[in-house]
């Protein structure tokens, strides 16, 4: 049976290959158990899967691991769902989970006893292959093992939690680790001995994941995580780009402890956009590159064109125009059907890219382009921008007059503005008339 996380939205991908098996792809590989299941009546086996479910499309949406990128086995007491690899993996043992564990707790409040549902989770990843019949692979084998541990069964057995949740020992140290977001400390050894599996897993115990008192706190934290980018886009308008670095830091922290992927990814925009306006380029590089992993895994595209976007103007800084052209084609790809404001920043940016790779002519065809979208959109800053990258583009190709005339244009809205851009304008222009 497969599971639909949306209406209409199947969860598996079109990857099966007739005659055979297909070649190996890898996957993050999640697997999950109701305990005490078999024990109970045909009803509330229904009510249990019913349950289960819901709650798993709600937790999975939540935590930014899109229905698209999952494929998923029904398997009467549990699930099997395979993510592809452009999600992020610390989603699946931290944000995940943890919502899971809260929706199954929501679920059981209301539930009687019969229906109320407690899981073992694994989570590793690894090569699979699809055939005919579904998927297989020694990674899976290796999942169902670690589900079938006597450690995860007797931790949940002992414990008023409902979720208990092993990794292997190659996702603990790759992932989990490396990833605040997932609380490592929180992890404790287990060793495994299931068929012929023996390894030395992680394993989070039910009493772990947050009770509703810590919830409230961490929404609490959430509100200042939100204040603190506040800030740090109050700052960027008062031209007070470290003090925004500052802020956007804390926030990008707070996010990260709490696994919220879209704030988290909202406040790295910032961040980048100020180590840019710092010269800090391949800082800026490698937040702006994490928004756009998480804002694709979150399956957000406006905000995956925005990011995008950003990630081209960091990559030209660092006068990487080939890499900065490719990422403000994928930004305009999105932004055509997504976002007219930001359609306008990533035309603006293809002129910029084929500025820097001295191609003036095609420049000066995607700055007039960003013009007009600017205008139609009446962004005075993005103007402002095209005017004057459009008047060096022409001022390279030997028209002083056009040259002028853009200058002219552009000081005007930036002098309107009271911008900082007005003295480098005013510079081009005496440039051509030194005696002024």
């Amino acid at each position: 049976m497969l599971l639909h996380m949306h209406e209409g939205v199947h969860m598996h991908e079109l990857m099966h290959c007739a005659g055979g098996a297909g070649p190996a792809v890898h996957r993050t590989i999640l697997c999950l158990d109701v305990e005490g299941y078999g024990r109970r009546t045909n009803g509330d086996q229904l009510a249990v899967r019913a349950g289960l479910y819901r709650a798993l499309r709600r937790a999975l949406d939540e935590s930014g691991v899109p229905a698209a990128s999952c494929y998923c086995e029904d398997r009467g007491d549990g699930a099997m769902i395979l993510i592809r690899p452009d999600v992020p993996k610390e989603l699946l043992a931290g944000r995940f989970p943890a919502r899971l564990a809260a929706l199954l707790e929501r679920h059981n409040g209301g539930a009687p006893p019969d229906a109320r549902i407690r899981v073992r989770v694994a989570v590793h990843a690894g090569e699979i292959h699809h055939d005919d019949h579904g998927v297989a692979g020694t990674a899976i084998n290796t999942a169902f093992r670690l589900l079938a541990a006597d450690p995860l069964k007797d931790a949940l057995r002992t414990s008023p939690g409902v979720l208990a949740l092993i990794t292997s020992g190659w996702f603990f140290e790759e992932v989990v680790r490396q990833n605040p977001a997932c609380r490592a400390a929180a992890f404790r050894p287990a060793q495994v001995a299931v068929k012929e599996l023996r390894e030395r897993a992680w394993m989070r115990p039910p009493d772990s994941w947050p009770r509703q008192d810590t919830a409230r706190a961490a929404a609490d934290e959430r509100g200042i995580a939100y204040v603190l980018g506040g800030l740090g886009y109050a700052s960027q308008n008062r031209w007070r780009y470290e003090e925004s670095a500052e802020l956007f830091t804390a926030a990008c922290e707070v996010f990260s402890r709490l696994g919220d992927v879209r704030g988290e990814a909202w406040a790295l925009h910032g961040l980048g956009y100020a180590c840019r306006r710092l010269q800090r380029y391949r800082e800026a590089v490698a937040h702006h590159r994490r928004s756009v992993l998480l804002t694709a895994a979150a399956g957000d595209r406006r905000s995956t064109g925005r990011a995008l976007t950003a990630l081209g103007y960091a990559y030209a800084g660092l006068a990487d125009f080939g890499s900065s052209l490719d990422h403000f084609e994928q930004a305009h790809g999105i932004a055509l059907d997504t976002d007219g404001r930001t359609l306008g920043w990533a035309l603006h940016g293809l002129g910029y890219a084929h500025h820097g790779l001295r191609r003036l002519h095609t420049a000066i065809v995607h700055y007039e382009r960003a013009l007009d979208v600017f205008r139609e959109f009446d962004d005075r800053p993005g103007q402002g921008e095209a005017l004057y990258n459009l008047g060096r583009a022409h001022m390279q190709m030997s028209r002083p007059d056009a040259a002028r005339d853009c200058w002219l244009r552009a000081l005007a809205i930036f002098e309107d503005l009271r911008t900082p851009h007005t003295a480098g304008v005013l510079a081009r222009l005496r440039s051509l008339d030194p005696r002024s």
